[in-house]
C-alpha cells in the first residue's frame, strides 16, 4: 500500500484561506450507497469540511481514538462497543435505519466508526478558530466528494431531535472499505489520496471566524443523553470515569 501524501497548504491567515477557496458554490450529486443490506440514495454536496483547532498528524474516528487510549481494558472496550450497537439499534429503529442511529449516537459524543465533517465551511473554520486553543496554528480540510466516488460514505447527523446537527451542517464520513473502514484516518488514506486538502493556517485572525452559540446545547434535550446510557447500563466498574471521559472527549466540540 503506498504511503499517503496530503495535499497541504499554508495560509498566513483564516481571511487568506477564505479567499483562496474555490467560488463556484455547492454543487449537488445523488449517490446510492449501502448500509445494513439498505440502499440508500443521497442527495449530498460536493464538498465536505472539517476544522481542527492544531495541527495534528493524525485524524481519525472517536471510537478509533478511545480504542487507543491506554485507560480503557478490555472489558470497558467490550462495553463501549455493545454501547454503540445499542444507540445504532435502539435509535435506527426510531429512525428508520441503523445508519440514522449511528449518526445520532456520533453527534451525541457516543464514540463511532464515524468521522464528524460538515458541508458548510464557515462552520468547520468556527471549529478550527476555537477559542479555547492555544495553539498558533489551526487546520481546515475540504473534502471533494463527488471525486471520492463510492469509496466514502457520509450520513446526515441532523434530526429534529437534533437541532445542533442541523445548526451545524453536520455529516459522519466513513471508509466504505469494509477491510479497512476501522482504520480510516483521514490524512492516511490512499484511497481518496486526490480528494482531500489540507490547509494549515496561522491563527492570528482566528477569533473573526467564531460563531457565537453555533455549539449551544441549551435548546437541545438529548446532550447529556451519553452519560445518561452510561448509567442506564448500571456500569460502575473503576474505570467508570475513564468511559464518561472518552464520552465527553468525543462530544461534538470539533468537527
Amino acid at each position: 500500500m503506498k504511503t499517503r501524501l496530503v495535499h497541504t497548504f499554508r495560509h498566513k491567515s483564516f481571511a487568506e484561506l477564505v479567499e483562496t477557496l474555490s467560488p463556484e458554490g455547492t454543487p449537488a450529486f445523488c449517490r446510492e450507497q449501502e448500509f445494513d443490506g439498505k440502499v440508500i440514495q443521497t442527495k449530498l454536496l460536493k464538498y465536505l469540511f472539517r476544522g481542527e483547532p492544531a495541527v495534528y498528524p493524525t485524524t481519525l474516528t472517536s471510537l478509533r481514538r478511545a480504542q487507543a487510549d491506554p485507560s480503557l481494558t478490555r472489558e470497558d472496550w467490550s462495553i463501549l462497543v455493545g454501547l454503540v450497537r445499542l444507540c445504532r439499534d435502539v435509535f435506527g429503529a426510531a429512525m428508520g435505519d441503523g445508519l440514522s442511529g449511528l449518526a445520532f449516537a456520533q453527534h451525541y459524543g457516543i464514540p463511532t466508526t464515524l468521522l464528524d465533517v460538515t458541508n458548510d465551511p464557515r462552520v468547520a473554520l468556527h471549529l478550527a478558530a476555537a477559542r479555547s486553543s492555544m495553539a498558533e496554528e489551526r487546520t481546515f480540510f475540504r473534502i471533494d466528494l463527488e471525486r471520492c466516488g463510492s469509496t466514502i460514505n457520509v450520513a446526515y447527523t441532523g434530526h429534529e431531535f437534533c437541532r445542533r446537527g442541523q445548526v451545524q451542517s453536520a455529516w459522519g464520513l466513513w471508509l466504505a472499505n469494509q477491510e479497512r473502514f476501522a482504520e480510516f484516518d483521514l490524512q492516511q488514506c490512499p484511497e481518496i489520496d486526490d480528494c482531500v486538502e489540507k490547509h494549515i493556517i496561522c491563527a492570528g485572525d482566528a477569533p473573526e471566524f467564531s460563531i457565537p452559540d453555533l455549539l449551544d446545547d441549551k435548546f437541545d434535550a438529548f446532550a447529556p443523553y451519553p452519560i445518561a446510557l452510561l448509567r442506564g447500563l448500571k456500569f460502575n466498574g473503576p474505570t467508570v470515569s475513564s468511559l464518561i471521559s472518552l464520552v465527553a472527549y468525543s462530544t461534538p466540540t470539533t468537527l
